[in-house]
């Protein structure tokens, strides 16, 4: 009956840290215009696929590998730019719950999703594009991993796209790896 009470204990306890570490977004955003029902389709257009802002490194990341991501951290879903031809890509709102994002190459679509999404009281349009991945069975023998996107736009008409990344692994309750990233990225509107 103890080890019961014990078990469970560690298992609430366990829980309790991962909700508290999830992926989570910075309070700051002073820097950027506020989404609402009334201008949401001021994100409508085409960018370059390749960000012009980086928070953690001197390079920019692709859009390709924010909005699509099947398979998880691991798989081999990336982009390959081909560095002869031009990428970038567009959005275009649906309708108040739905948004199209487009990839082109050299002006062709190569890959078309449509993802539903959220507008939030702080300004920001959540997508809803199903990436909390489970392996295993958490904290028995797996992870959790969890990636949020939000979008807006800085004063310059630039995309900024924010995502929230938490990863989290145990091997029978023992914490093995846990991270927590936090990435915003600006994107220039194709003009």
């Amino acid at each position: 009956m103890k080890i019961n009470s014990i078990v469970k204990t560690l298992l609430e306890l366990l829980i309790v840290i991962n909700l508290v570490s999830c992926a989570s977004f910075p309070k700051n955003y002073k820097d950027s215009i506020s989404i609402d029902k009334k201008n949401v389709t001021e994100l409508n257009g085409e960018y370059n696929i390749v960000g012009i802002k980086d928070t953690l490194k001197e390079n920019s990341h692709n859009a390709f590998e924010k909005f699509y991501r099947s398979y998880g951290r691991f798989a081999k879903d990336t982009l390959k730019l081909d560095t002869l031809a031009k990428y970038t890509f567009s959005i275009r709102i649906i309708d108040n719950k739905k948004v199209n994002i487009k990839y082109l190459k050299n002006g062709k679509e190569f890959k078309d999703l449509v993802l539903k999404y959220k507008l939030k009281s702080n300004g920001f349009l959540y997508l809803k594009n199903q990436n909390f991945k489970i392996a295993g069975i958490p904290y028995i023998f797996g992870s959790l991993e969890e990636k949020k996107l939000r979008l807006r736009m800085d004063f310059n008409q630039n995309l900024i796209i924010e995502e929230a990344y938490h990863y989290s692994g145990a091997l029978l309750i023992i914490l093995g790896a846990g991270f927590d990233h936090t990435y915003r990225h600006h994107y220039e509107e194709v003009k």
